[in-house]
C-alpha cells in the first residue's frame, strides 16, 4: 500500500512538473514573440532610415551638379547652348559632354538606387524626363549616344533600357 501511495504522489508531482513546464514554455514563447516583433520593428525603422539616407545622398548629388550649372554664368550658358548641339569650339563641346555625362550618370545612380529601395515614382518618371531631354535637345541626344554604352558597362543597363523604351514626358522645367 505504501508503494501505491508513493506512486500516486510521484505521478501527481510529475503532472505538476509537466504543467509547470508547459507554463514556462508558454512564457518563453511569448517573450520570444515579443522580441521578434521588436526586432522586426527595428529592422523596418533601419530600412526607413536607409531610404532617407539614400534620398538625402541623391538630393545632395543632384544639387551639387545643379549648383555647378547655376552658380556659374559661364557653365549655365554652356549648359543651355550645348543642348542645341552647336558649340563655339571643341573645348566647349568637351566641357558640355562632361557635364551632360555627369547628369546622366547621376540619373543612372538614382534609378538603380530606386530599384533597390522600391521607389516606383522615380522608376516611372526619371526615364521619361531623361527621354524628353534627349528627344528635344540635339546636344543631349548626342551626349546620350556616347554615354549610354558607358552606363551599360557600369551595370546601369536597366536605366538605359528604361530611357530607351520610355515615352517622353512633358518637361517640368
Amino acid at each position: 500500500m505504501d508503494l501505491d501511495k508513493l506512486n500516486k504522489w510521484l505521478t501527481l508531482l510529475a503532472n505538476f512538473g509537466v504543467v509547470a513546464g508547459i507554463i514556462f514554455l508558454a512564457v518563453e514563447i511569448r517573450q520570444n514573440q515579443t522580441l521578434l516583433e521588436q526586432n522586426h520593428q527595428t529592422m523596418l525603422r533601419d530600412q526607413e532610415l536607409e531610404i532617407l539616407n539614400a534620398t538625402h545622398l541623391e538630393v545632395e548629388q543632384f544639387n551639387d551638379l545643379r549648383a555647378q550649372i547655376y552658380l556659374s554664368r559661364e557653365v549655365s550658358e554652356l549648359w543651355l547652348s550645348g543642348r542645341s548641339g552647336e558649340f563655339d569650339d571643341v573645348v566647349d563641346e568637351y566641357r558640355y559632354n562632361q557635364l551632360c555625362s555627369a547628369w546622366h550618370i547621376a540619373n543612372g545612380l538614382s534609378y538603380e538606387r530606386s530599384i533597390i529601395l522600391d521607389r516606383p515614382v522615380v522608376l516611372n518618371t526619371l526615364p521619361q524626363q531623361a527621354r524628353f531631354g534627349i528627344e528635344t535637345n540635339l546636344g543631349m541626344r548626342k551626349c546620350w549616344e556616347r554615354v549610354a554604352p558607358f552606363l551599360v558597362s557600369f551595370g546601369f543597363d536597366e536605366y538605359v533600357s528604361a530611357v530607351e523604351d520610355a515615352a517622353p514626358a512633358p518637361s517640368t522645367e
